[in-house]
């Protein structure tokens, strides 16, 4: 991975020394331009080459592993979508909306309705790995919910 990609807070997997990936995600504590680091089980910073990290790919089990719910939908090439909607406590109106389809190529389709700032940001993109979601709801000035996904 190119350190450009790369974002603190991000979730990547570690390549092992033995060809494949450490299945244990780790969350990206600083970025320079040879290495990463992050932090241990210990709680140490360590880093590691930006040539020994390998994208998460974004998958259904993510979403719901994060809160998506899986939605059906008649008459449409693909029967389901995940969505992910959270609303103002107060007066109850929808603060944002996350939609991501399965497409037939890598990874999914995500748009993303913001209606927290006076200007409502509406945003689609499609996304192959986990931090670029990450990525996308921070452009959408979601920083919180892009902080809060969990991958394990």
């Amino acid at each position: 991975m190119k350190p450009t990609e790369l974002r603190i807070g991000d979730y990547v997997f570690i390549k092992s020394l033995f060809g494949g990936y450490h299945t244990t995600p780790i969350k990206i504590a600083a970025v320079h331009q040879k290495k990463v680091g992050y932090h241990n089980r210990i709680d140490r910073l360590s880093w590691v080459r930006h040539g020994m990290l390998i994208p998460i790919p974004l998958t259904t089990e993510l979403l719901e592993r994060n809160g998506f719910n899986k939605v059906s939908q008649q008459g449409c090439s693909n029967p389901y979508y995940w969505m992910l909607e959270k609303y103002e406590e107060e007066n109850e109106g929808l603060l944002y909306r996350i939609k991501a389809y399965k497409t037939m190529f890598r990874g999914m389709h995500v748009s993303i309705d913001n209606y927290a700032d006076c200007e409502p940001i509406k945003f689609s993109k499609q996304i192959e790995h986990f931090h670029e979601l990450q990525h996308t709801l921070r452009l959408c000035g979601l920083n919180e919910s892009a902080d809060n996904l969990k991958v394990e």
